[in-house]
């Protein structure tokens, strides 16, 4: 209708919400009818610099007391753990999954603790490097993030949250696989002092990105960082952003 052309129609006040910066459900049933939402809520809450509502906040604390979140299918609560670790804003949305005692829903043992707060941060160093150093290279940094989470878990306990996320006998054995071949790494690195580029080679080479990356963030030394930097440089054919874009 031409006379009406450009007229919002706004049933549930969310030009206000967004106004005010505020995350809210448009009913009280809402988290019962799709217990994933309270992750989107958080994800939403944490890119965009919202708040949750304080009604929709209880409502979470309500669902989660009434375990909503653990009667779901493991699959989807993969996949929106997976949007959550994708996030730029991946640790505050950890973060606040444990804040709202979410965490336990992925497995128990699952820390939040000093050590991991600062393991997570030098993640998101290094990915931040990856990302100007190699603009054009495709990885998963949910994989990451992940690994940080499970970093203190034992190995059946590791198994057990794969079955419950309802990963594929192959997802698991890739996981556990190369979890195993990031420890070794790191232990061979930490015991010899100095290796030679043949070494680094064979040490590396069965990792994925995404497992480099994490070893990256894991080791202390500075020249241990320096030899995985040099891996990708070499395995990449490094060109610095500027290069990229035609600037000599």
């Amino acid at each position: 209708n031409p006379s009406y052309f450009g007229e919002l129609i706004d049933f549930f006040g969310a030009r206000k919400d967004i106004k005010e910066k505020t995350i809210r459900v448009i009913h009280n049933l809402s988290f019962v009818e799709d217990p994933t939402r309270i992750l989107r809520a958080i994800r939403f809450e944490q890119r965009f610099g919202f708040r949750i509502g304080k009604l929709t906040l209880s409502l979470i604390e309500n669902a989660v007391k009434l375990n909503f979140l653990g009667r779901l299918d493991g699959r989807r609560l993969l996949s929106e753990l997976v949007l959550m670790l994708q996030e730029d804003e991946a640790i505050l949305n950890v973060k606040r999954m444990k804040e709202l005692d979410i965490l336990r829903f992925i497995h128990p043992k699952i820390p939040f603790d000093d050590s991991t707060k600062v393991l997570l941060g030098n993640i998101n160093e290094v990915i931040s490097w990856y990302g100007l150093s190699f603009l054009e290279e495709k990885y998963e940094r949910w994989k990451v993030y992940f690994l940080a989470l499970i970093e203190t878990l034992q190995k059946g306990e590791v198994l057990s949250l794969c079955r419950h996320l309802s990963m594929s006998e192959k997802e698991r054995k890739e996981v556990l696989k190369l979890r195993d071949h990031t420890r070794d790494a790191l232990v061979k690195m930490a015991k010899q002092r100095s290796l030679k580029n043949s070494e680094f080679y064979h040490l590396f080479s069965p990792l994925t990105t995404e497992h480099l990356l994490y070893l990256m963030a894991r080791v202390t030394k500075k020249e241990a960082k320096k030899a995985v930097s040099n891996f990708f440089i070499l395995c990449n054919g490094f060109r610095s952003p500027a290069d990229r874009v035609g600037y000599r």
